[in-house]
């Protein structure tokens, strides 16, 4: 575990701070917390900007409604796919991204692949079912800020947005067990 935090530590440019949240009286996550190189946080306007995509539409009612519940966070655009997420994702600019990887057409990953190499400058958090470290690993070498799991989603989305929007990175712990078993 800790050769694989630290070696992607050093990818991300990051200082490894392990920071844990009480919730429901429990640990919920870990952060990696950025270092004076990552980008600066966002909310210039006092709202971060979300692009929400997953094609399953009753697990992204449940999403937009908890997103739109708070102050600071507003859902600018949903897409049910892959390519609509790059497309939306180049036109509205949003500061975050959530993105499952299980998507239609180009899945997640791919969506992720193509939104970085686009003027798009967003953080991703993938909200995703998927659990394969290969994948989650995939991920964070695409330059992903998060990974969280939908079914840890009511306990961390949240957490997780906000860790984002500060320069922060999130790994839930489901995430940090795959990676100590390595």
């Amino acid at each position: 575990m800790a050769a694989d935090l630290h070696h992607n530590a050093e990818n991300f440019g990051v200082v490894l701070t392990t920071v844990y949240h009480a919730a429901r009286k429990r640990r919920i996550g870990m952060l990696f917390v950025a270092n004076s190189s990552a980008r600066e946080p966002m909310q210039d306007n006092g709202h971060i900007r979300i692009l929400l995509v997953d094609d399953h539409e009753p697990f992204r009612r449940y999403v937009y409604s908890m997103l739109q519940e708070q102050e600071n966070m507003q859902v600018i655009g949903e897409a049910k796919n892959g390519l609509e997420a790059v497309e939306r994702a180049e036109t509205l600019q949003p500061d975050v991204i959530l993105l499952d990887i299980g998507l239609p057409g180009i899945n997640g990953i791919e969506a992720a692949r193509q939104i970085a190499e686009s003027a798009c400058k967003a953080r991703i958090i993938f909200l995703t079912q998927e659990l394969c470290t290969e994948v989650v690993q995939e991920a964070f070498d695409l330059g992903a800020w998060a990974y969280i799991t939908k079914v840890q989603a009511g306990a961390e989305l949240l957490p997780a947005v906000e860790s984002v929007s500060r320069g922060e990175r999130f790994v839930n712990d489901n995430n940090n067990n795959k990676y100590s078993n390595r």
